[in-house]
């Protein structure tokens, strides 16, 4: 088993722009307020961090080395020593994962 590092979640925390411009939409939607335009952003992170920690520690660091720090499947292959199939697989599976997770929490929270 390849040895490699452990990447923080900071790097998958919201940013300042993506929460503004996720209150802006929720705002054109007619919110009632803004505490439940925030609350909605709240959940939304929770619901992301709550799938991210569904996967497994690989298939994790795989999913944020290619989607979140924009490297490809060979750069992150190389840098886990891991075989490229190998890093394409587990990168697929988290993708799939984190969809239907996703999608199961949105739909037993509306």
């Amino acid at each position: 088993m390849a040895q490699y590092k452990r990447i923080p979640y900071e790097m998958v925390e919201h940013t300042e722009i993506a929460r503004k411009n996720y209150l802006e939409y929720e705002r054109g939607k007619d919110a009632p307020d803004e505490a439940e335009v925030e609350a909605g952003w709240i959940a939304k992170r929770k619901m992301l961090h709550d799938a991210l920690d569904s996967l497994t520690p690989r298939q994790r660091e795989i999913l944020i080395l290619i989607a979140v720090r924009g490297l490809t499947e060979r750069e992150a292959a190389g840098i886990l020593g891991l075989n490229q199939s190998t890093i394409f697989r587990h990168y697929h599976a988290a993708k799939k994962r984190m969809a239907d997770l996703m999608n199961k929490q949105h739909k037993s929270s509306v």
